[in-house]
């Protein structure tokens, strides 16, 4: 059995005097050797904001995973990022990783229990 089975990586080449004083507490450097062949484990996310766009790669296990759970995490990590960007003094707990249509239709629409007795 593996010590753990999720691989988060954020990189940053280059980018250390570019980022600040706000970002510096977001993530902390990968200090280790990274390479894109097969993943070890379940669920592998590398991220990359040395340039000016943050790009990442996902790499899972498609025995555990389907492709469209996959897709739904990306674009909740997707949003979340842009809430950081948007308002980068909000506290953490102010942040969603549901976007508002996504909130509505967890909340409201798929607990809609109510029913006549």
């Amino acid at each position: 059995h593996p010590v753990f089975q999720v691989s988060f990586v954020v990189q940053s080449f280059g980018n250390v005097g570019k980022v600040s004083d706000d970002q510096r507490g977001y993530f902390r450097s990968f200090e280790g050797a990274t390479t894109y062949e097969a993943t070890k484990f379940d669920l592998s996310i590398f991220i990359n904001d040395s340039g000016e766009d943050i790009t990442g790669q996902i790499s899972y296990a498609t025995s555990l995973f389907h492709k469209d759970t996959i897709v739904r995490l990306i674009d909740h990590y997707t949003y979340l990022v842009g809430q950081l960007v948007e308002f980068p003094r909000k506290s953490y707990s102010e942040l969603s990783l549901l976007t508002p249509e996504s909130y509505n239709r967890l909340v409201y629409e798929w607990n809609d229990t109510y029913r006549a007795y």
